[in-house]
C-alpha cells in the first residue's frame, strides 16, 4: 500500500493539531497546578533551582574562584534581585483589580 502526499499531508495535520492540543491540555493544567502554591514559596524554589543549574554548570567548566573574598557582594547581588522580583509579582497580584489606565 502506497502512500500518497495527500495522505502524508493530513496525518502530519492531524499530528500537529493532537500536538497542540495536548500542549494546550498540560500548560492548563500545569498553571492550575502553580497557581496553588503560595506566590513567596513558588519563587524561592525557582531562585534555588536556577541558582542549582548555574552552579552546575560553573563547577562544570572548573575555572578561577573569582568571587572568593567577595561572597558578600554575590548574596547581596541575589537577595536583591530575589526581593525586586517578589515586590513586583505582588504588585501585580494585589493590584490586579484595578481599572486600567489609559
Amino acid at each position: 500500500m502506497e502512500i500518497t502526499k495527500k495522505q502524508a499531508t493530513t496525518v502530519g495535520l492531524v499530528a500537529l493539531v493532537f500536538s497542540a492540543l495536548l500542549t494546550s491540555m498540560s500548560q492548563v493544567f500545569y498553571a492550575k497546578q502553580v497557581q496553588e502554591v503560595p506566590t513567596f514559596l513558588f519563587t524561592g524554589i525557582s531562585f534555588f533551582m536556577t541558582a542549582i543549574y548555574f552552579s552546575f554548570f560553573a563547577r562544570k567548566h572548573k575555572q578561577a574562584n573569582r568571587w572568593k573574598g567577595n561572597i558578600n557582594d554575590v548574596v547581596k547581588l541575589n537577595v536583591a534581585s530575589v526581593l525586586a522580583f517578589m515586590g513586583f509579582y505582588f504588585a501585580l497580584t494585589s493590584f490586579s483589580g484595578c481599572p486600567n489606565i489609559r
